[in-house]
């Protein structure tokens, strides 16, 4: 989905979230780097996110508003000839969550989606617990 903004950008929706993310980063003190290779399985690296002092792979996505009312994120990959397919375990170690709507962001480990096929709905209160209480990024 493309987005046109006022002074005539182009921008895609997941492009404005991985813009954001850096944002957010910067305000709550986590070190993050963006690498510089397309082929990665996730958009930036990034340390102080937990209580560790390692560095996680971060892969970052926007939730889109269907007429329902629902957010969804999709959390799939591009594959061979423009296909989505399943993130493996290992892709990433966290799934940073846009939601535009409220300006929220959902920090989400691996594990709790390892099982997810194709999206989650961050309208439902599952992701609540991962909502970050952060405003104005």
């Amino acid at each position: 989905m493309i987005i046109k903004s006022t002074n005539n950008f182009l921008i895609s929706n997941g492009n404005r979230a991985q813009l954001k993310f850096p944002l957010l980063c910067w305000d709550m003190g986590w070190e993050c780097a963006e690498p510089t290779l397309e082929s990665l399985p996730y958009d930036f690296v990034c340390r102080g996110m937990d209580d560790s002092k390692l560095f996680k792979t971060v892969q970052v996505k926007q939730a889109y508003e269907y007429a329902d009312g629902r957010q969804r994120c999709d959390i799939r990959k591009k594959g061979k000839k423009n296909t989505k397919i399943k993130y493996e375990c290992g892709d990433f170690d966290i799934l940073a969550a846009y939601k535009p709507s409220s300006k929220d962001w959902y920090i989400i480990p691996w594990e709790e989606i390892s099982n997810v096929k194709s999206e989650i709905n961050l309208s439902r209160e599952k992701w609540d617990q991962f909502r970050l209480d952060h405003i104005g990024v």
